[in-house]
Parts: structure tokens; C-alpha cells; sequence
């Protein structure tokens, strides 16, 4: 008996396949012991069997295909329609395909509800008007109302009609629809896909009220509509608004950002938010289903200008808040991407090596807003830098522009430290500081020492030194503030300011950590290094590189060098051996060591020559005519950063009213984000005139008390929903 197999266990060969003497029933036998018995027409049992036999036991599919006479390749292609399909796999089509598809024969029966010839039907789906007519004669039409929110999931029946809608229906779908709206927060998530979902298509809601677990998000409008987030994104996408019981474009941008604001990074974790909930934050019955979903918002994203975009939501910001000094903080980041296409590389200083994917380059006030941003392939940030500040420039009032008697401070870390971004910078209008790179100079003074005394912090000394310095490539006068401690350089700022206190250069220089927490936070609660999808364009690559050429060139020049210094070694060692005769090494080794020392001088020259022929770098498609990089698509992320800062910033803007009255500089923006927005239930009224929303108290008084105060702060200016024009009031729910 087998030492790996369990007393009483049969012994998994000899495998016998035998037949009834009629052919009609087949019998598999493994030793003495009979396995099982199936009808010899039953193809789906033997395939059943054989992968039983090969995934569960110890049987090889060799031994398998010969006992039941088939080609082991027949066995392994068995084996891997059940584990890509399970059991559903093996069942053997017998017959023709069908023509379409139930998708296919969804949409043909949707345009001949809507009036579509058959002959126009079967163009657009490839088939003749005749098998088109035979089909919608059998399968009936049907009469989409929205095809925005339309459930389009291929879960139809037999018949071909969708669950729950019988066959040729056509009338009162849209009251059910209606009614249901008081009742939404009961159904499934987004999609359709939460396991039978009763809803079909969202509507607008024009009356009822809502119990919805999400209604603290309700509060993100009064920062949209102050910002005027309606204008914004119809102007920069040409949006339409909504129109009649449905939701026009505006609905799925409000649902795009509402699922942001309630921490659903991607769309495809929108199936976990409550469809209805979530949906009557943006005035709908349900949010959209995922397909038409992701189609609409690429279709908006595809026809946006990403320069109006980013303009209009840099201005608006600084129209309704502006920024407490004219001081802004510039840093980029690299937003992944995993596909396979050519894709630029950039600096990933997470990885800590070049990845593939989108820089973004954000310039953000010391409150730690994100006004202005730009996005392309990857680049350093002296070269992003330039197109950021005019994006500020364009988005910044009248009265703060950059101009005479008005230079506004910009904040950078090392990555544009060098004399050409010091230049354009200084170009545009503005003043900057940074770091020094790396080697830090020799200081001309000595070092001051001084007490400074921060809030709450024992007093300490401080060693530094001011002096102004030249640097190469950049033609004005630098700012130097040199730091110590135990007796050493620490670090080096320099600025084109060379009036600010230098306490006052130091804090703005510690205040950049406003950006890196921007960073820190909204990638991972707003997911902003999120990619809106992989499409990108297959585009010549012009970009520079090595030349081959003179990459040879360069090796030859080497060889040579190494060439001449072996041979003046040589030359040298054989000078100073005194074992070898005098008249040998005049007559003899002398002269031939200067000849190879002529040859090699001579190669050099040559090598040197060739080499200057040669460009150091020259356009990839110069060097391979067939090369090629991808181009990530821009506009589709650029809509995508714009909800996303959208609800970033409007969680920014709440917690600092709220904080107001709070009081709590440690935690008042996870109290805004985790306590009020996305963990306060409460209940939604609509009405014909305006909407009420009535939040649960938090645990907290202290909370409660400010969001109180919060509320009736913003109730002074009732907020609307967008494309809606009814007011929105809040109040807190009376304590038992």
C-alpha cells in the first residue's frame, strides 16, 4: 500500500473506462473498486468526471486520455474550461450560436423602441433586415426612458426582457420609479450589481423624504455652491443641466464628486455605497449604473478644455477665500501608472526609482489648499514649474497678480533649485526660496548666535549667517541664510527676497509642510494619484537620447586613452630596469616604445576627432525610425482632479468654519471628514420649493455645539443643489 494514502483507500491505478455490451453505459473502474457509472451519451458527465479524476486524485492526464480513448490535449483543454468557468464550462453547445448577444439583442430591441428602421438596425449591428425583423417580431421592443441611468448589466431573462419587465411593457414604469424614491436607502448598490436590485432607472426626486445615512455629505454643497461648481464644470465641459424627471450631464458629475466626498476613490467602489443614499445627495433616486456610468463621464471628460478647467477652479477658490498671504508653496508628485504601454518614466520617490505614469504639479497656499494645478508625462519640477505659475498667474485677482510693486513668494523644494528656474521664475513676476543643493558653500561671515522662543517650547539658540551671493546662470543677487548646530552646517536657504526677516524666510520654508500633508491626506482620502483610465496615443518619439555613435566613439576615445598611458608605463618601467643592457635599450626597446607611443597619440587624435562628429544626444526617431511612446490621455484626468479637489477642498473649507467654533487645531479635520461628512445619517426632505436636511447630534457635545453653530452659519446663505435651484436648509435633530 502507497505510504501517502489512507487505510482503506483505493490505489489510483490501473484506470479501466469499460461499456456495456450495448454501448450505452460506461463504467470507470480504478483496481478493484468501481468510481462511477453515466450514460455513454452524457459528454458533460464524462468531462465532469475527467476533471474529478485529474484535479481531485492523483491520476496524470496521460493515464486519463488513454483510458477513455481521447488526445491528452483534449483532456488539459476540459480541464481549463472548468477552472476558468467551473461546471457551467463543460456544458457542450450544441447547434448554431446565436446571432447576438443578450446585450446585442438588448439594444436592438431599445432602437426599434425608439423608431429605428430594421434596415438601420441591422447596419449598425451586422445583419440582414430580415433576420433583424424575425428577431424583434419574436422578442418584442422596448422603450428606454434614460438611457443615462439606464440598467444596462446583461442580466435579462430566457425571453430576453430584463427582470422584473415582461416582454412588450410599456407604461408605468416611471410612477413605480417615482414612488420608490421615499424608500431608496432599502435597495442595492451601485450598478445593479448588489444581488438584485429593484431599481431601473434614476430619477430625479421631486418630493419625499429620505432616510439616508450619508445626509452629513450634504453639507460639501455649501462649498460648491459658493465656489459656483455648477458654472465651473458646465463651462469647461459644456455640461448640460438636467432636464425634465431624469438628470442631465450635471447628475453625473454631482454623483462623480459625491462619491469622492464619501471615500469611493474609483467608481468601481461605488458598489459598496447604498445606491439610494448616495444618490440623494446629488437629488436622485439612485446613483447611476456603472456602465453608462463610466461612458457618460468619458464622454464629458473627452469634449472638456483642461486649461479652462483648472483656471476657473483656481480663480473661483480665490474669489470666495483669499489667500492669507501672497505666499505659495509648489511641489509635484507622480501618479503612477501599471499598464503596459511606453509610457514616460519619472522620479517615484516612494519607489525610489523611475516608474512609469502622470506628474502633476500642485501649487497650494500656506492653509494648505490646492488652487492650481497642471498634468502631463513626467518631468523634473524646474521644468513643471514655469507652466504652474502661469496657471496661478491667470487664476489670481486683479489686485494680487504679479506686477510692479507686487511679487508674490514662491516655495519649492531642491528638485528647481538651479539658476535657469531662478530666471523664469523671476520672469513670471515672482520671488521664490528654496534649498540649497548639495555641496553646500563656504560661508564669509561668521556665524551669528541667537535666542529665538517658540510657543509652548523651551528657549534655544540658533547659529546662522545672512550674506548675499552670486550663483551661476542666475544674474541678480541671492539671499543666503546659513544654519548650524553642534558646531556644522546644517542646511542653506536662498532667495531672490533679499528684504524679508530671515525668520520670517525660515517659517515660510517650515510652512511647506502645509503641501506635503495636502499630499499625505487627499491621496489617500480623495485618491488624487488615482489614474482615470490607461487609454494613451501611440506618438513618434522625438524625445532625446544617446546617440550610438558617439556612445562608440566615446569607447574608442577610451581605449586609445588607456592605450597611451600602458604604453608610457611601459616606456617608464623599461627606463628604469637596469637589468637590460644599455646598447639593447638605445638601439632597440627606446626607439620601439617611442613608436607605440606615436601610434597610440595618433589613434587618440583620430578617436577625438571621430568623437566630435557625433552629437552627444539626438532624437529617438533620428536613431530608430520606427520608435514610438504613449502619451497618456490628460483630459480625463484633468476632469477627474477637479471633482476630486472639489471635494477635497470642500471637506478643507467646512473644517475650518467648523473649526471656528471648535476649537481643536489637532483634530477638527478628521472630526469634519470622518465625524460629519461621511458618518452623520439623517433625513432629506424634498419639496416642490426647497430642501430640508435634518442631521443626527453627534456623540460629542462639543462637536454637536459646533456643527449647531456651523449650520446656522451657512443656513444665512442657503446653498442649491447643481441644476437644481431649490435652497437647502439644515438643522440638527432635536435631543430626546
Amino acid at each position: 500500500m502507497d505510504d501517502q494514502q489512507l487505510p482503506g483507500m483505493p490505489h489510483p491505478s490501473p484506470l479501466r473506462v469499460t461499456r456495456t455490451d450495448d454501448g450505452r453505459v460506461v463504467a470507470v473502474h480504478a483496481g478493484p473498486f468501481l468510481l462511477t457509472v453515466f450514460d455513454a451519451a452524457d459528454l458533460e458527465m464524462r468531462d465532469l468526471v475527467i476533471c474529478s479524476l485529474t484535479e481531485g486524485s492523483r491520476f496524470q492526464g496521460k493515464t486519463v486520455a488513454a483510458a477513455f480513448g481521447i488526445q491528452p490535449s483534449q483532456v488539459s483543454r476540459i480541464r481549463s474550461r472548468y477552472r476558468e468557468h467551473g461546471a457551467r464550462g463543460l456544458v457542450h453547445q450544441m447547434g448554431r450560436p446565436p446571432v447576438l448577444s443578450p446585450a446585442q439583442l438588448r439594444q436592438a430591441r431599445t432602437w426599434a423602441g425608439q423608431g429605428l428602421t430594421h434596415a438601420e438596425i441591422g447596419r449598425k449591428l451586422g445583419l440582414s433586415r430580415s433576420r433583424i425583423s424575425e428577431l424583434i417580431k419574436k422578442q418584442g421592443t422596448l422603450h428606454a426612458t434614460d438611457p443615462l441611468f439606464e440598467d444596462t448589466d446583461d442580466d435579462t431573462d430566457d425571453d430576453g426582457t430584463a427582470p422584473g419587465q415582461r416582454a412588450g411593457a410599456t407604461g408605468g414604469e416611471g410612477e413605480q420609479d417615482t414612488d420608490r424614491a421615499g424608500t431608496a436607502g432599502q435597495q442595492g448598490g451601485a450598478g445593479g450589481d448588489g444581488g438584485g436590485a429593484s431599481w431601473q432607472v434614476a430619477r430625479r426626486i421631486e418630493t419625499g423624504t429620505v432616510a439616508c445615512r450619508y445626509a452629513g455629505a450634504m453639507l460639501v454643497h455649501a462649498f460648491t455652491h459658493r465656489i459656483g461648481a455648477q458654472g465651473l464644470l458646465t463651462a469647461g465641459t459644456g455640461a448640460s443641466p438636467r432636464t425634465g424627471a431624469g438628470a442631465g450631464d450635471l447628475g453625473i458629475l454631482a454623483c462623480t464628486q459625491m462619491s469622492f466626498t464619501l471615500g469611493a476613490l474609483t467608481l468601481e467602489q461605488t458598489k459598496h455605497l447604498t445606491a439610494a443614499d448616495a444618490g440623494a445627495l446629488a437629488g436622485l433616486t439612485s446613483l447611476p449604473s456603472l456602465r453608462t456610468w463610466r461612458q457618460r463621464l468619458g464622454e464629458l471628460a473627452d469634449r472638456s478644455d483642461p486649461l479652462a478647467l483648472q483656471r476657473r477652479l483656481a480663480s473661483q477658490m480665490l474669489a470666495i477665500e483669499p489667500a492669507e498671504s501672497q505666499v505659495y508653496l509648489a511641489d509635484d508628485h507622480l501618479a503612477e501608472y501599471t499598464g503596459h504601454q511606453r509610457v514616460a518614466l519619472g522620479r517615484n520617490p516612494r519607489r525610489g526609482k523611475p516608474t512609469k505614469g502622470h506628474d502633476d504639479t500642485y501649487i497650494c497656499d500656506l492653509a494648505g489648499r490646492a488652487i492650481a494645478f497642471t498634468t502631463g508625462e513626467p518631468s523634473a519640477l524646474c521644468t513643471t514649474l514655469p507652466g504652474a505659475l502661469a496657471a496661478l498667474t491667470s487664476a489670481l485677482p486683479a489686485r494680487d497678480k504679479p506686477g510692479q510693486g507686487n511679487r508674490p513668494l514662491i516655495v519649492f523644494d531642491r528638485g528647481a533649485a538651479f539658476g535657469s528656474a531662478f530666471t523664469e521664475v523671476d520672469a513670471a513676476g515672482y520671488d521664490w526660496l528654496t534649498w540649497r543643493r548639495a555641496p553646500l558653500a563656504a560661508t564669509t561671515h561668521l556665524p551669528i548666535l541667537q535666542a529665538i522662543t517658540l510657543r509652548g517650547h523651551p528657549e534655544r539658540q540658533v547659529a546662522w549667517t545672512d550674506e548675499q551671493i552670486t550663483l551661476k546662470d542666475y544674474g541678480k543677487p541671492v539671499r543666503q541664510l546659513s544654519l548650524f548646530e553642534h558646531g556644522e552646517m546644517a542646511a542653506q536657504a536662498i532667495t531672490g527676497r533679499l528684504t524679508a526677516c530671515p525668520a520670517e524666510l525660515l517659517g515660510w520654508l517650515r510652512g511647506r509642510w502645509a503641501e506635503e500633508n495636502m499630499f499625505k491626506y487627499d491621496m489617500v482620502n480623495y485618491g488624487l494619484d488615482m489614474l482615470a483610465d490607461y487609454a494613451a496615443d501611440e506618438v513618434v518619439n522625438t524625445k532625446l537620447k544617446a546617440n550610438p555613435a558617439r556612445t562608440a566613439a566615446t569607447k574608442a576615445e577610451t581605449a586609445a586613452k588607456t592605450a597611451l598611458e600602458n604604453a608610457e608605463i611601459a616606456l617608464a618601467k623599461l627606463l628604469a630596469d637596469h637589468t637590460i643592457p644599455a646598447a639593447a635599450k638605445n638601439s632597440v626597446l627606446i626607439p620601439g616604445a617611442q613608436k607605440k607611443i606615436a601610434a597610440c597619440k595618433k589613434k587618440l587624435q583620430a578617436a577625438q576627432a571621430e568623437r566630435k562628429k557625433h552629437r552627444a544626444k539626438l532624437p529617438a526617431n533620428e536613431i530608430d525610425p520606427a520608435a514610438t511612446r504613449a502619451v497618456l490621455h490628460i483630459n480625463r484626468r484633468c476632469l477627474q482632479l477637479i471633482l476630486r479637489l472639489l471635494a477635497a477642498n470642500a471637506e478643507h473649507y467646512l473644517a475650518r468654519h467648523l473649526n471656528a467654533y471648535l476649537d481643536d487645531d489637532d483634530e477638527y479635520r478628521a472630526i469634519t471628514r470622518e465625524t460629519i461628512i461621511r458618518g452623520l445619517g439623517g433625513t432629506i426632505t424634498y419639496t416642490p420649493k426647497n430642501i430640508t436636511v435634518t442631521l443626527d447630534r453627534p456623540g460629542q457635545g462639543r462637536v454637536t455645539r459646533a456643527l449647531g453653530l456651523l449650520l446656522a452659519e451657512i443656513n444665512t446663505r442657503p446653498p442649491v443643489l447643481p441644476g437644481d435651484g431649490r435652497p437647502i436648509t439644515y438643522t440638527l435633530r432635536p435631543s430626546q
